[in-house]
């Protein structure tokens, strides 16, 4: 809940970069590390990395 939170803060803040600053290349790559730390980002793709290791690992056991 806290990286989400986090996540937030950190897309409003993009979001004010690059209307109030005009820097559009510092305000995505704001939203890409809001991106990555919100529950869809490295979370989700650990879980991905996880069921694929304990499917290749099942695969491996029925050999």
């Amino acid at each position: 809940m806290l990286l989400s939170v986090l996540a937030l803060l950190l897309f409003v803040l993009a979001l004010a970069i690059m209307v109030l600053l005009g820097e559009v290349g510092e305000g995505l790559k704001a939203l890409l590390a809001a991106y990555l730390i919100s529950p869809y980002g490295i979370p989700m793709f650990a879980a991905w990395l996880v069921g694929t290791v304990d499917g290749l690992n099942e695969r491996m056991k029925a050999i």
